[in-house]
């Protein structure tokens, strides 16, 4: 009876670091995610911007506005 309590023990232990192992995992990926979202938004947004000032070459006001706006997308991923 002893060995069965000591092994249950030793195996609810080894469950336990598993877990945490796990759980600390888990939390990484989710930072990973974030991190990923938190790049990709302002490099989609300056990838538009610069599409939309090639296309209105002959505007050069509009062109202006769209490279501020894409300095601003720029500092904000940096």
């Amino acid at each position: 009876m002893e060995e069965t309590i000591a092994e249950l023990k030793m195996q609810l232990a080894t469950m336990a670091e598993a877990l945490r192992e796990t759980d600390k995992r888990a939390t990484a990926g989710q930072l990973a995610l974030e991190l990923m979202h938190e790049i990709r938004n302002p490099l989609e947004a300056l990838g538009n911007l610069i599409f939309l000032a090639n296309g209105d070459v002959h505007n050069s006001e509009e062109v202006q506005h769209f490279m501020r706006l894409a300095e601003e997308q720029v500092a904000t991923v940096n």
